[in-house]
Protein backbone atom coordinates (compact mmCIF):
# COMPACT_ATOMS: atom_id res chain seq x y z
CA UNK A 1 0.00 0.00 0.00
CA UNK A 2 0.68 3.46 -0.82
CA UNK A 3 3.09 5.35 1.94
CA UNK A 4 3.86 8.71 0.21
CA UNK A 5 2.22 11.80 2.28
CA UNK A 6 2.04 15.15 1.33
CA UNK A 7 2.25 17.57 3.53
CA UNK A 8 1.19 21.47 2.40
CA UNK A 9 2.16 23.46 5.01
CA UNK A 10 1.53 27.21 6.23
CA UNK A 11 3.81 29.35 7.84
CA UNK A 12 3.58 29.01 12.05
CA UNK A 13 6.32 29.92 14.20
CA UNK A 14 5.46 26.86 16.64
CA UNK A 15 5.68 24.51 13.97
CA UNK A 16 8.32 22.36 12.59
CA UNK A 17 7.94 21.40 9.21
CA UNK A 18 10.69 19.60 8.69
CA UNK A 19 10.55 17.35 12.44
CA UNK A 20 7.32 16.62 11.15
CA UNK A 21 8.83 15.22 7.99
CA UNK A 22 11.41 13.34 9.98
CA UNK A 23 9.00 12.23 12.14
CA UNK A 24 7.14 9.83 9.13
CA UNK A 25 10.67 9.20 7.29
CA UNK A 26 11.85 7.22 10.66
CA UNK A 27 8.09 5.61 10.48
CA UNK A 28 8.71 4.27 6.84
CA UNK A 29 7.25 6.96 4.81
CA UNK A 30 8.30 8.83 2.13
CA UNK A 31 7.26 12.52 3.25
CA UNK A 32 6.52 15.37 0.88
CA UNK A 33 7.13 19.05 1.67
CA UNK A 34 5.01 21.63 0.00
CA UNK A 35 4.26 25.29 -0.05
CA UNK A 36 1.29 26.80 1.72
CA UNK A 37 -0.58 26.78 -2.13
CA UNK A 38 -2.25 30.50 -0.55
CA UNK A 39 0.76 32.33 -1.57
CA UNK A 40 1.35 31.77 -5.36
CA UNK A 41 -2.51 33.31 -6.13
CA UNK A 42 -2.83 35.98 -8.34
CA UNK A 43 -5.19 38.19 -10.74
CA UNK A 44 -8.90 36.24 -11.16
CA UNK A 45 -8.43 33.44 -8.84
CA UNK A 46 -6.99 35.31 -6.12
CA UNK A 47 -9.91 37.42 -6.16
CA UNK A 48 -12.67 34.48 -6.36
CA UNK A 49 -10.82 32.99 -3.96
CA UNK A 50 -10.88 35.93 -1.94
CA UNK A 51 -14.79 36.65 -2.09
CA UNK A 52 -15.76 32.66 -1.72
CA UNK A 53 -14.13 32.81 1.54
CA UNK A 54 -15.65 36.28 2.15
CA UNK A 55 -18.98 34.46 1.47
CA UNK A 56 -18.54 31.36 3.76
CA UNK A 57 -17.71 33.30 7.52
CA UNK A 58 -19.87 32.50 10.19
CA UNK A 59 -21.57 35.23 11.60
CA UNK A 60 -23.37 34.02 14.55
CA UNK A 61 -22.58 30.77 16.94
CA UNK A 62 -26.00 29.42 16.44
CA UNK A 63 -27.52 30.43 13.27
CA UNK A 64 -26.57 28.28 9.99
CA UNK A 65 -26.78 31.50 7.83
CA UNK A 66 -22.85 32.39 6.30
CA UNK A 67 -22.02 35.50 4.81
CA UNK A 68 -23.71 35.56 1.51
CA UNK A 69 -23.77 39.13 0.39
CA UNK A 70 -20.06 39.99 1.82
CA UNK A 71 -18.98 43.72 1.35
CA UNK A 72 -16.20 44.59 -1.06
CA UNK A 73 -14.34 45.44 2.47
CA UNK A 74 -14.74 42.02 3.28
CA UNK A 75 -13.27 40.66 0.21
CA UNK A 76 -10.72 43.08 0.13
CA UNK A 77 -9.18 41.82 3.98
CA UNK A 78 -9.73 38.35 2.63
CA UNK A 79 -7.40 39.16 -0.38
CA UNK A 80 -4.66 40.55 1.25
CA UNK A 81 -4.94 38.04 4.21
CA UNK A 82 -4.20 35.33 1.24
CA UNK A 83 -1.18 37.05 0.45
CA UNK A 84 0.35 37.38 3.65
CA UNK A 85 2.90 34.61 4.91
CA UNK A 86 1.74 35.35 8.34
CA UNK A 87 -1.95 35.73 8.09
CA UNK A 88 -4.69 37.50 10.61
CA UNK A 89 -7.00 34.75 12.90
CA UNK A 90 -10.06 35.45 14.21
CA UNK A 91 -12.85 34.73 11.30
CA UNK A 92 -14.34 31.32 11.96
CA UNK A 93 -15.13 29.63 8.32
CA UNK A 94 -17.55 26.75 7.42
CA UNK A 95 -15.36 24.02 7.20
CA UNK A 96 -16.79 21.47 3.94
CA UNK A 97 -16.65 25.29 2.53
CA UNK A 98 -13.59 26.04 3.06
CA UNK A 99 -12.11 22.51 2.59
CA UNK A 100 -13.51 22.88 -1.39
CA UNK A 101 -10.76 25.28 -1.78
CA UNK A 102 -8.28 22.60 -1.82
CA UNK A 103 -9.80 20.49 -4.55
CA UNK A 104 -8.37 22.36 -6.77
CA UNK A 105 -4.82 22.35 -5.35
CA UNK A 106 -4.56 19.02 -5.63
CA UNK A 107 -2.32 17.24 -8.46
CA UNK A 108 -4.70 14.78 -10.62
CA UNK A 109 -1.75 12.36 -9.90
CA UNK A 110 -2.97 12.61 -6.02
CA UNK A 111 -7.00 12.53 -6.79
CA UNK A 112 -5.41 8.72 -6.51
CA UNK A 113 -4.75 7.61 -3.13
CA UNK A 114 -2.55 4.82 -4.40
CA UNK A 115 -0.22 7.49 -5.30
CA UNK A 116 0.03 9.25 -2.46
CA UNK A 117 -2.24 10.95 0.65
CA UNK A 118 -2.66 14.61 0.47
CA UNK A 119 -2.70 16.88 3.98
CA UNK A 120 -3.55 20.28 3.33
CA UNK A 121 -2.91 22.87 6.93
CA UNK A 122 -4.84 26.02 7.22
CA UNK A 123 -3.80 28.94 9.69
CA UNK A 124 -7.59 29.51 9.70
CA UNK A 125 -10.65 28.74 12.21
CA UNK A 126 -13.08 26.39 10.93
CA UNK A 127 -16.23 25.08 12.21
CA UNK A 128 -18.75 22.69 11.08
CA UNK A 129 -22.45 22.82 12.38
CA UNK A 130 -24.90 21.09 14.50
CA UNK A 131 -27.02 22.80 16.99
CA UNK A 132 -24.48 25.14 16.86
CA UNK A 133 -21.13 26.03 15.43
CA UNK A 134 -18.26 23.71 16.53
CA UNK A 135 -14.60 24.62 15.76
CA UNK A 136 -13.16 21.50 14.26
CA UNK A 137 -9.34 20.67 14.29
CA UNK A 138 -9.16 18.12 11.48
CA UNK A 139 -12.08 17.27 8.62
CA UNK A 140 -11.35 14.00 7.73
CA UNK A 141 -12.88 14.31 4.09
CA UNK A 142 -10.64 14.82 0.59
CA UNK A 143 -8.21 16.09 0.98
CA UNK A 144 -7.53 15.97 5.14
CA UNK A 145 -7.79 19.22 6.26
CA UNK A 146 -6.10 20.20 9.75
CA UNK A 147 -6.23 23.91 11.50
CA UNK A 148 -3.68 24.41 13.20
CA UNK A 149 -5.36 27.11 15.83
CA UNK A 150 -8.00 24.70 16.08
CA UNK A 151 -5.65 22.49 18.12
CA UNK A 152 -5.15 25.45 20.59
CA UNK A 153 -9.29 27.05 19.93
CA UNK A 154 -11.63 23.68 19.12
CA UNK A 155 -10.99 21.09 22.35
CA UNK A 156 -12.66 22.61 25.59
CA UNK A 157 -10.54 23.22 28.11
CA UNK A 158 -11.65 21.87 31.97
CA UNK A 159 -14.25 23.80 34.47
CA UNK A 160 -11.51 25.16 36.74
CA UNK A 161 -9.77 26.89 33.47
CA UNK A 162 -12.68 28.99 33.00
CA UNK A 163 -13.32 29.86 36.63
CA UNK A 164 -9.42 30.78 36.79
CA UNK A 165 -9.68 32.79 33.97
CA UNK A 166 -13.21 34.68 35.51
CA UNK A 167 -10.80 35.54 39.05
CA UNK A 168 -8.06 36.76 36.54
CA UNK A 169 -6.03 33.52 37.82
CA UNK A 170 -5.25 32.02 34.49
CA UNK A 171 -1.26 31.95 34.85
CA UNK A 172 -1.62 29.30 37.05
CA UNK A 173 -2.14 26.62 33.98
CA UNK A 174 0.17 28.40 31.76
CA UNK A 175 2.37 25.34 31.78
CA UNK A 176 -0.95 22.49 31.06
CA UNK A 177 -2.88 24.12 28.46
CA UNK A 178 -2.22 24.89 24.68
CA UNK A 179 -1.21 27.91 23.53
CA UNK A 180 -1.12 29.58 20.22
CA UNK A 181 2.60 29.51 19.54
CA UNK A 182 2.71 26.34 21.53
CA UNK A 183 6.28 23.82 21.12
CA UNK A 184 4.06 21.05 21.31
CA UNK A 185 1.86 21.82 18.12
CA UNK A 186 4.44 20.00 16.34
CA UNK A 187 4.10 16.82 17.98
CA UNK A 188 0.33 17.06 18.06
CA UNK A 189 0.20 17.63 14.20
CA UNK A 190 2.23 14.35 13.63
CA UNK A 191 -1.22 13.16 15.57
CA UNK A 192 -3.65 14.24 13.53
CA UNK A 193 -1.30 13.24 10.13
CA UNK A 194 -1.78 9.79 11.70
CA UNK A 195 -5.43 10.06 12.11
CA UNK A 196 -5.37 10.92 8.04
CA UNK A 197 -3.42 8.25 7.37
CA UNK A 198 -5.66 5.84 8.88
CA UNK A 199 -8.81 7.37 7.49
CA UNK A 200 -7.00 7.60 3.92
CA UNK A 201 -6.58 4.32 4.45
CA UNK A 202 -9.70 2.97 5.28
CA UNK A 203 -10.83 4.52 1.95
CA UNK A 204 -8.65 1.99 -0.07
CA UNK A 205 -9.76 -1.19 1.90
CA UNK A 206 -13.42 0.14 1.99
CA UNK A 207 -13.63 0.15 5.30
CA UNK A 208 -15.67 2.29 7.64
CA UNK A 209 -13.26 4.79 9.73
CA UNK A 210 -14.26 4.39 13.47
CA UNK A 211 -12.13 7.05 16.01
CA UNK A 212 -11.00 4.76 19.03
CA UNK A 213 -12.66 4.51 22.43
CA UNK A 214 -9.49 4.19 24.41
CA UNK A 215 -8.61 7.85 25.65
CA UNK A 216 -4.56 7.42 25.48
CA UNK A 217 -4.96 6.13 22.06
CA UNK A 218 -3.64 8.77 19.27
CA UNK A 219 -7.26 7.24 17.09
CA UNK A 220 -9.24 9.13 20.19
CA UNK A 221 -11.24 12.09 19.06
CA UNK A 222 -10.49 14.23 21.77
CA UNK A 223 -12.77 17.04 22.46
CA UNK A 224 -10.70 18.59 26.11
CA UNK A 225 -7.50 19.52 26.13
CA UNK A 226 -7.01 17.41 28.55
CA UNK A 227 -7.45 14.72 26.19
CA UNK A 228 -5.07 16.22 23.32
CA UNK A 229 -2.21 16.26 25.17
CA UNK A 230 -2.51 12.86 26.73
CA UNK A 231 -3.71 11.14 23.04
CA UNK A 232 -2.62 13.22 20.81
CA UNK A 233 0.96 14.54 22.35
CA UNK A 234 2.20 11.48 23.93
CA UNK A 235 1.27 9.75 20.87
CA UNK A 236 -0.05 6.47 22.42
CA UNK A 237 -1.32 3.65 20.56
CA UNK A 238 -3.88 0.95 21.88
CA UNK A 239 -3.11 -2.11 21.64
CA UNK A 240 -5.39 -2.81 18.61
CA UNK A 241 -4.24 0.07 16.90
CA UNK A 242 -0.30 -0.17 17.66
CA UNK A 243 -0.92 -3.81 15.82
CA UNK A 244 -2.63 -2.05 12.69
CA UNK A 245 -0.18 0.65 12.48
CA UNK A 246 2.91 -1.42 12.82
CA UNK A 247 1.41 -3.86 9.57
CA UNK A 248 0.08 -0.67 7.62
CA UNK A 249 3.88 0.13 8.41
CA UNK A 250 5.93 -2.90 7.24
CA UNK A 251 3.29 -3.56 3.92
Amino acid sequence: MNKKIYLYSVNHDAVNWEEIKDFFVNKGFEVFLKNDPFLNLEGERLNKIAEYLAKIRVLHPLKKDLNDNPFPIEIDYEKRNLKREKRKKGIIYDAFKFLKIYHDFIPSELKDLNNGFPFFFTDQLIATFSDRWHLRVIILSFPVLISIPGIVHAPAKDRDYYIAETLKSVPEFKDYYLKENDKRLTKILCAYVIQGIFFYKSIIERKDFNFCDDKNCVLYNSHFQKEVISAQYNLNFCDKHRIEWEKFRQS
